[in-house]
This record gives structure tokens, sequence and C-alpha cells, in this order.
């Protein structure tokens, strides 16, 4: 064939890694996107489809609600805004993991500012440190238990 004989061939690899740093990144972009939402709509509840199957064996597709966290508390005059990953927050400086805002209307832009540095790369380090503080306690029950 003329056409194999002018290109060239190589053997195909599939990438199956993903990159953790980036799976991470978007964790929680999407995290803070939820949390957006909520600051927007106090009722929004995050909604995903189960399939599920009744009695008689029949399989059907039903909608369930799951309730979203607040990540922010409202004090005395403030707000207090904490970042999460998962259930753990981050520390977002030495020994400071909450953001006081004046009201709760300088919520969504101060969340849309987080989304964008985590998008951007630059929470890396803070995620990073949060999950080797956690793997770290589990090490040290792991070497009490023995």
């Amino acid at each position: 064939m003329e056409l194999l004989k002018k290109l060239k061939l190589t053997r195909y690899q599939r990438n199956n890694r993903k990159n953790p740093v980036l799976q991470r990144r978007i964790n929680l972009a999407a995290g803070i996107s939820e949390q957006i939402e909520l600051a927007e709509n106090p009722n929004y509840k995050q909604i995903s489809v189960r399939t599920v199957s009744d009695n008689s064996g029949d399989v059907r597709e039903v909608e369930v609600s799951k309730r979203v966290l607040r990540w922010w508390c409202v004090g005395a005059g403030t707000v207090e805004l904490t970042v999460r990953y998962g259930s753990r927050i981050l520390e977002l400086a030495k020994g400071m993991d909450a953001v006081e805002l004046a009201s709760t209307d300088e919520l969504v832009p101060v969340l849309e500012q987080f989304k964008a540095a985590a998008e951007r790369g630059e929470m890396d380090d803070m995620i990073a440190a949060q999950l080797a503080k956690q793997k770290r306690v589990n090490t040290q029950k792991q070497d009490m238990l023995s």
C-alpha cells in the first residue's frame, strides 16, 4: 500500500496514568464551585443519579440529593471562611486556616478567587501538605498498634 510506505509508523502506547496533581486541582475547584452555588442559593443540594432495582427486579434511575455542608461560619459580625480538601481544612498560611470576612456578601467573590487560584495551581502545595500530614498520622497509628 503506497500510503503506508509514505508514513512513519510507530507502536501506539496508551497513557493510562492520570496526573494526580491535576486531579487534586479539579477536585478542589469542584468543591469551591459547590460552595459558590451554596452561597448564592441556601437551598442548593447536589443531585446525582443512582441506578436501583426494586423488589420485582426492575432497574430504574433515581435522582438522589446530597446535602452540601457550608465551609463558612457566621459569627458576631464577621464570617469565617475555610477551604477544605475532602473533609480536612487546608492551612492557608502557617497556623492560619480561615479567612475573616465582613459579611456574607463577600463570600462569592472570595470563593471565585480561591477557585481561580486552585485552577492556576497556586494551592497545590497546601493540598500536598494536607495529604502528607494525613499519611503521617496514619503511619503513627500503625506504629503504635504494632
